[in-house]
């Protein structure tokens, strides 16, 4: 999945708004571990940077032309980076304190296969329209209508904190529609998920294994200074002869 691959920030071209983007199948898919599986129980806690950012889902398109794996061989490498990756197939919940944490709890993500009657090179442009929102999952409560023109559940609440839509176009190209859940990773951090994914795809080991402790980011208290702030400025000029550079 790392072959070729646009990061499609733009919207879709006038010519584009004809495309019809058909639903083939919906269904919501789990970890797939060789061995036992672990327990349910375990919950990974909020990072304070987690706590403070968006509590909202991104998304991102990425566009490859043919040839392109097969949606089951990219269905299971999926599955298996799950396994690695277990805190994108769980939920967001509350500990007994009532703080956020994302429970282990295997309960999957969503996978949709969809398929556009036309190519690629006539629906991508670089023209705005809303038909963009076609090609990937649902990210918001209130959303406009699905690819089947109704109103679904995902339109109401998005559980899910991971969800694939895989749209294939007759000239072979494969568009992938990825949204997430911000409070589940960054954009750092989002991306070595999706490296992960391509080499489980190809058949190749994972690495590097994340680190899931976000107990390393807890505030020290009382808080603890190390050095003295006072004084210190955020940019600090540096004088070299009659040239002037500032910098961080």
């Amino acid at each position: 999945m790392n072959e070729t691959q646009t990061n499609l920030k733009c919207k879709l071209s006038p010519l584009a708004i004809a495309m019809k983007v058909q639903l083939r199948s919906s269904r919501i898919i789990k970890p797939l571990y060789e061995d036992t599986p672990p327990l349910k129980r375990n919950n990974i806690s909020l990072s304070v940077f987690d706590k403070a950012t968006y509590d909202s889902h991104m998304a991102i398109i990425y566009a490859y032309h043919p040839p392109t794996p097969p949606n089951m061989a990219i269905e299971v490498g999926l599955q298996k980076a799950l396994v690695v990756y277990r805190e994108w197939a769980g939920r967001l919940g509350k500990d007994d304190k009532g703080e956020p944490i994302i429970l282990l709890n295997d309960e999957g993500v969503r996978f949709i296969e969809a398929y556009v009657d036309g190519p690629l090179d006539q629906a991508l442009l670089l023209k705005p329209s809303a038909n963009l929102l076609s090609l990937h999952p649902r990210v918001f409560p209130g959303a406009p209508e699905d690819i089947l023109g109704e109103k679904d559940s995902l339109s109401e609440e998005v559980v899910e904190l991971l969800q694939v839509q895989l749209t294939r176009f007759t000239c072979g190209s494969l568009v992938v529609g990825f949204t997430s859940h911000h409070l589940v990773a960054d954009g750092h951090s989002t991306s070595k998920f999706l490296v992960a994914w391509g080499q489980a795809c190809r058949g190749l080991e994972i690495s590097p294994l994340p680190l899931h402790d976000r107990t390393i980011f807890t505030p020290r208290n009382p808080p603890i200074f190390e050095f003295e702030h006072k004084g210190v400025e955020a940019w600090k000029p540096i004088i070299l002869s009659t040239t002037v550079w500032t910098t961080l």
